[in-house]
């Protein structure tokens, strides 16, 4: 009974001198006991589950990240975490806020609050933890007595002293909960650099400057926060101090590593060769992790500039070490990689070159370093202006590229001027073969179709058993395109520019970026309608039998008229290069050359007047008079009524004129918008002597052809009949023109044409339909719309950008068209019913319908014969109909 006593009066006492040894944050009065119990129970069954569970959260969120050595390192390993659902953080503020309304007394109190603001954080609800962190610094404050020491303690690192000195503490100080305001501040700090509020930031961090009270065991915390916010804003130069203050702070080796890690690459950042060489080298010296200690051999060699204290012999030795150094085996692409950079700073683009291809033979698992080694290739190739060659490596590229990565946009951007340069040059190349087999005589010739059987059917043989590695491919990308591959023209076929690594990729599998890879094939295959890939130009398979001198022969240009059409094909590739050259890629004297040979092979050709004005101002921008001179009179005395002209005569004339067809198209549009709602007679008004309103009208058939329009709804037939002549009479050519004629053409056909179109609906039999097939003609792309939905408005556009982006090389216009009522759109035009069909599919597949019900339009390819017949009749039944059962979807 005694003892029991005693333990009992024993365990009170303690009580009571834990209670007594420690002090209230707020100052109220409260008993021993009553502290004692609110203390614990917020500290054990709030603050210490809370943090618990943060800490496991947090370990969550960074356990599965792995530094990316090659940028610059986070300081905070939490800065790119993520993983943590919103709802885990939800349960810690819940229950730490559930505990400071129970315990407000509690010492405890503020470092709940410090937990909830963490919590806000990391579920990046940055407002509230704002608010959080604010008000623990402002409400909790530490009001035990500090004595400064006298003696201090200074900290030296390279040429940086830290002065700050340590508190003295008392010797019971242990007992004493200290508050978490100077932890808030600095979480307050971390929330304003989270959300790019530095200024706030930065005044904070002059007042803790200050604070002599600021805990010395924080500072190496503080130091880090100050080069963050430094660093966020890209002022490496001025991060470099407080990270250095770091270094001399913490007491952590890790952490020691990473932070001279961080600092040599802000000494990269800064181009301080010697300065980052030297602290890669300490990095070394702390015996870091393998990769840490790669990636600072690696960047040693990074740090080589040609101007510092370390040449290139030193870095390519120690490069050449690392390559036999077993350790590193995996690495081996990014030291070949890095090599090359070395040999590159030294203008030795061959040597580079030879170490470029090395690394993309020893990448087998690293597609970002294959992406970089191809990029490189292709920028060298690009720089010294072999376009050809830049292009398959951009093609490369483009295979294993990331988003993440760098240049990605670049890449593409480039990628596609290149694609549509190179296919340009292509139909020149192609061209100009096919001209010179037309001026051979019939021996020679027969003796070469021949000698290119021959060689293609052997070449069939090697490629049934290719499998050569991509550095082969690579090489062969120096050479000239000489594989022979199946199409309509096989001496020169303008999709074999793919030669190289994306040939391999293409026939042994594994793509990378396929919807790309596909846009650039297509890009090449639609420059001038060759069929490719097993096909004749009528879609018929040539794989499987033997090729002829017919084959080859079908697309040589023997007569006047093939040859015209060659020329065509000429002038219009070598325009469209010439510009490239020019607007693309600022190449202006690949462009003059290239404008300058267009005007010496042909006279009076569709471009010359563009040709020309391009020329003036290549010129121009070289300050040459006498040829600008030369061009500008060229313009005025062969082409005085073109817009070139009248800009030579007046610089103010394009936006003059931009004003007057911006008033004209306005005007359009309301006129327009009156024919859809069937105000006839106000379209008839606002049409009459539209032209006298404005001088020029650059819409004038648009606006005649409407005013016909609304004559067809309110007027005889007949009257209809005559305005349609009198367009085509006055206009001659355009669009307008044409839609007029295919109205005329309507008047001549059965007026029962779609009598029985019900009745003929259900019929499976093509003799009862009004239309035919052909499949060899011009086909056009249709939309019909039968409802009224505000989104059709949108949908030429989306369309338009849909061939902008698709079928870039392709003619295909777009024009809104009316049948009868009814709206549509009109695509025209696909050389046959393949091409149209291709094209049918790909548009099908468009988001750009999802908005319209699909009760509302009618899509549908049609020949220029049947157009014309259902222009007539208008029966969408009929040809829907005859549509499903001869075009196989």
């Amino acid at each position: 009974m005694n003892n029991k006593k005693s333990v009992v009066l024993l365990t009170a006492a303690i009580v009571l001198l834990l209670a007594a040894c420690s002090g209230s944050k707020n100052g109220s009065k409260m008993s021993l006991l009553g502290r004692f119990y609110h203390n614990t129970t917020a500290r054990y069954n709030g603050y210490y589950y809370g943090k618990l569970k943060l800490n496991h959260l947090k370990e969550n969120m960074t356990s599965s990240l792995e530094d990316d050595y090659t940028r610059l390192l986070p300081l905070f390993k939490d800065e790119e975490a993520s993983g943590g659902s919103k709802s885990d953080f939800d349960s810690i503020i819940i229950r730490l806020t559930v505990v400071t309304k129970l315990h407000p007394k509690s010492k405890w109190v503020d470092d709940c609050y410090y937990l909830i603001g963490q919590s806000y954080y990391y579920k990046e609800d940055y407002e509230d933890a704002l608010a959080t962190f604010q008000y623990v610094s402002a409400a909790f404050k530490d009001d035990s007595k500090k004595k400064k020491s006298t003696t201090g303690k200074k900290i030296k690192v390279d040429d940086v002293t830290i002065p700050w000195m340590k508190t003295r503490e008392g010797l019971l100080s242990f007992l004493h909960q200290k508050p978490v305001r100077y932890q808030s501040l600095l979480w307050l700090l971390k929330t304003y650099i989270e959300i790019k509020n530095y200024d706030d930031a930065a005044s904070i961090m002059k007042l803790l400057d200050t604070d002599k009270n600021f805990p010395f065991d924080l500072r190496d915390e503080y130091a880090l926060i100050n080069a963050q916010l430094y660093i966020k804003q890209e002022r490496w130069k001025e991060a470099i101090l407080p990270m250095k203050e770091a270094i001399a702070l913490t007491k952590s080796k890790k952490d020691r590593q990473r932070y001279t890690y961080i600092l040599a690459q802000l000494y990269q950042l800064t181009n301080n060769s010697d300065k980052a060489i030297e602290y890669f080298k300490k990095v070394i010296a702390l015996k870091p992790a393998y990769k840490m200690e790669f990636y600072s051999y690696i960047n040693i060699a990074k740090s080589f500039n040609g101007s510092g204290k370390t040449s290139a012999d030193d870095v390519l030795a120690l490069l050449e070490k690392l390559s036999k150094d077993g350790k590193f085996d995996e690495f081996l692409d990014q030291i070949y990689y890095t090599m090359a950079e070395v040999y590159l700073k030294q203008n030795l683009n061959p040597a580079a070159v030879k170490y470029l291809v090395k690394s993309i033979d020893a990448s087998t698992t690293n597609v970002s370093q294959k992406a970089l080694s191809y990029l490189k290739l292709a920028e060298i190739d690009f720089d010294a202006r072999q376009y050809i060659s830049a292009d398959k490596f951009y093609d490369s590229t483009a295979l294993f590229v990331s988003k993440s990565m760098d240049k990605y946009d670049e890449v593409f951007h480039r990628k596609e001027i290149l694609d549509k340069l190179v296919a340009n040059l292509n139909v020149v190349a192609h061209e100009d073969s096919l001209q010179h087999l037309a001026s051979m005589d019939k021996n020679e010739l027969n003796k070469f179709l021949d000698a290119m059987i021959d060689k293609y059917e052997e070449q069939l043989k090697k490629d049934s058993a290719e499998a050569n590695n991509d550095v082969q491919v690579i090489e062969g990308n120096k050479q000239e395109d000489k594989t022979l591959t199946t199409g309509s023209w096989y001496f020169y076929n303008p999709a074999t520019k793919g030669a190289g690594y994306n040939d391999f990729k293409k026939k042994w599998g594994n793509r990378v970026n396929e919807d790309n890879w596909r846009r650039s094939n297509k890009a090449n295959n639609d420059v001038d309608g060759t069929a490719t890939n097993n096909q004749d130009a009528n879609g018929n398979n040539t794989s499987s039998g033997k090729l002829t001198r017919d084959d080859l022969m079908k697309d040589i240009p023997f007569s006047p008229v093939e040859k015209g059409k060659s020329d065509l094909k000429i002038q219009n590739a070598l325009y469209n290069a010439g510009t490239i050259y020019k607007e693309d890629l600022r190449d202006y004297d690949f462009a003059k050359k290239t404008f300058e040979d267009l005007l010496k092979r042909y006279q009076k050709f569709p471009n010359e007047p563009n040709t020309y004005y391009a020329l003036y101002l290549l010129y121009m921008n070289d300050g040459i008079q006498v040829q600008m001179d030369n061009y500008k009179q060229l313009i005025l005395k062969n082409y005085p009524n073109t817009d070139f002209a009248k800009l030579l005569d007046d610089p103010d004339y394009l936006v003059k004129k931009e004003a007057g067809e911006k008033q004209a198209e306005n005007y359009y549009q309301v006129t327009f918008s009156l024919y859809q709602q069937k105000n006839y007679a106000a379209v008839l008004q606002k049409t009459y002597n539209v032209d006298s309103l404005f001088k020029p009208n650059p819409l004038s058939a648009k606006f005649a052809l409407l005013r016909s329009f609304a004559v067809a709804q309110t007027q005889p037939a007949d009257t209809f009949k005559n305005s349609l002549k009198n367009i085509v009479k006055k206009y001659v050519t355009g669009e307008e023109v044409d839609k007029a004629k295919q109205l005329l053409l309507g008047f001549d056909k059965p007026k029962d044409s779609g009598k029985n179109s019900k009745k003929d609906s259900t019929q499976t039999d093509n003799s009862k339909s009004i239309y035919a097939l052909h499949k060899t003609n011009p086909h056009y792309f249709i939309i019909l719309f039968t409802g009224n939905d505000p989104e059709i408005k949108n949908m030429d556009d989306s369309l338009q950008n849909f061939i902008t982006k698709n079928y870039s090389l392709s003619n295909y216009k777009v024009s809104s068209i009316m049948v009868g009522q009814q709206q549509a759109i009109q695509v025209k035009q696909m050389k046959n019913m393949d091409d149209a069909m291709k094209f049918y599919s790909d548009a099908s597949s468009q988001s750009f319908y999802d908005d319209i019900s699909e009760s509302d339009y009618f899509i549908f390819v049609i020949d220029d014969k049947n157009w014309q017949l259902f222009y007539s009749s208008k029966n969408i039944t009929d040809y829907m109909d005859f549509f499903d059962k001869n075009y196989n979807l």
